[in-house]
């Protein structure tokens, strides 16, 4: 049995023990009790280690569709040699005991979850106190940490609940606005009109992911888009360049824009119509609701962050952040590589979300494209694919037949967007041009865009 000692040291923290051992007492005669418990509460929850190891062998039990009761669990916690710390079976059985037939531990579930959540907000101040103390790190960066942790909390504390689909149109406003509530026509566009016909744009709340190969103009292509959602769609845009610096992704910009040679930029020979016409095409820029941050090392959160700060001040209705291998990963907890992708992707949707605007992320393409016959990239050609599809909404792969044969006129300057997963509609390759000499990424016209054989139709 845990002792008098142990929960007293316990209570000088937030915590409630009587309400862990009725919430444990419930689970162990009342199947339904394991339900109500386990869609809000972790092990971690609880306030005492005894309870914490009991809970996680219910669970187990419960996971395995193995009968709940003291002799399984007592049993489950004597092959992992835990039933001695925890008090025994008789410890088992006082939690059962004196409990009403008919007990509604809704309201105890949400004290320990309350609880628990307190205690994981002093153990985030206690360590921001020590980082603040010890002075070894940058004061924003603990900061940032902190915050990213307490958001973390916050939104683990928080109560979801289904919800009947008529309470959700109670919540949309009058009927005779059902059409435009549901309609997803007013994404933003990016300019390319095959690519807007068949997403819709990029809508609030949705992650997407543009991925290539190197050298197929993936970063031009951001440059591209970013300027048309601000420029000719009159967005507020902000740029987070973790790979280029801020000059070269101008020069994209004003190269594409006024259709200069960009090498000529680069090298400052330019006629005098050149200079006249870039900077006539600066002034446009300039005039732009454009962002552009190229700091290195960035996190999730401090990106969020700033987005949160541009939204605050002016506004914010689209992020581009290139590329997701440079994103810090200092905010994440998982060791393993993988599962910290998957740690950054979800962080990336929940921003996407959370400030209710779209977040296009690029990522670079592995090298098993280069290595088929045809060069088509494909979903698996991600990096860490199985994760970055997970939370994407929409995955579009960048393509140009002629970087693998330089031979054949009848593909230069040809390229492909393939809308590899859409989440809200169908699977395309679409048709495209692009002039490497300007930098520059446009709609190809005269081509029919036709479904991709290789992937299946989305489901409507």
């Amino acid at each position: 049995m845990a002792s008098h000692s142990q929960i007293v040291g316990e209570q000088e923290r937030p915590a409630s023990i009587h309400a862990e051992m009725t919430i444990l007492g419930a689970m162990l005669v009342e199947p339904a009790a394991i339900i109500e418990a386990i869609d809000i509460l972790e092990a971690e929850d609880f306030a005492l280690d005894s309870h914490r190891r009991i809970f996680a062998a219910i669970i187990a039990l419960h996971e395995q569709n193995h009968p709940v009761d003291i002799v399984t669990v007592g049993d489950c916690l004597r092959k992992k040699k835990e039933l001695d710390s925890i008090g025994g079976l008789s410890y088992l059985a006082l939690l059962s005991e004196g409990l009403p037939r008919k007990l509604n531990i809704e309201s105890y579930v949400r004290i320990v979850k309350d609880k628990g959540s307190l205690r994981e907000a002093m153990n985030v101040a206690s360590l921001l106190t020590e980082a603040a103390v010890d002075q070894s790190e940058d004061a924003r960066a603990v900061i940032q940490r902190a915050h990213y942790q307490l958001q973390t909390i916050l939104e683990d504390a928080e109560d979801a609940q289904l919800q009947s689909v008529g309470d959700f149109f109670n919540t949309q406003g009058d009927p005779d606005q059902m059409f435009e509530v549901m309609a997803t026509i007013n994404g933003i566009n990016l300019g390319f009109s095959q690519l807007h016909e068949v997403t819709g744009g990029p809508q609030r709340g949705e992650l997407w992911i543009v991925a290539a190969r190197p050298s197929m103009g993936k970063t031009a292509w951001m440059c591209n888009t970013a300027r048309y959602a601000s420029v000719q769609s009159e967005n507020i845009a902000g740029v987070f360049t973790l790979e280029q610096k801020k000059p070269s992704v101008i020069r994209r910009m004003l190269s594409a824009s006024a259709r200069i040679d960009y090498k000529a930029i680069r090298r400052n020979e330019l006629r005098v119509q050149d200079r006249s016409l870039l900077l006539e095409h600066r002034q446009i820029l300039s005039r732009a609701s454009l962002y552009i941050d190229d700091q290195p090392g960035l996190t999730v959160s401090r990106i969020k962050a700033r987005c949160l700060r541009l939204k605050s001040r002016i506004g914010l209705d689209i992020v581009f952040v290139d590329q997701l291998s440079h994103i810090s990963m200092a905010d994440c907890k998982e060791r393993d590589f993988r599962l910290k992708v998957g740690e950054q992707t979800k962080a990336l949707k929940r921003m996407a979300q959370e400030l209710n605007i779209p977040v296009i992320v690029f990522n670079q393409l592995s090298r098993e494209a280069g290595k088929r016959k045809d060069f088509v990239p494909t979903l698996a050609d991600l990096k860490e694919s199985g994760n970055i599809e997970e939370d994407a909404d929409v995955v579009c792969l960048l393509h140009r037949p002629e970087y693998y044969d330089r031979s054949d006129a009848s593909i230069e300057g040809k390229g492909q967007i393939i809308v590899a997963k859409n989440r809200e509609g169908e699977t395309k390759t679409l048709n495209c041009l692009f002039q490497g000499r300007i930098m520059r990424w446009e709609d190809d016209t005269t081509a029919p865009v036709h479904q991709d054989s290789f992937y299946e139709r989305t489901p409507w």
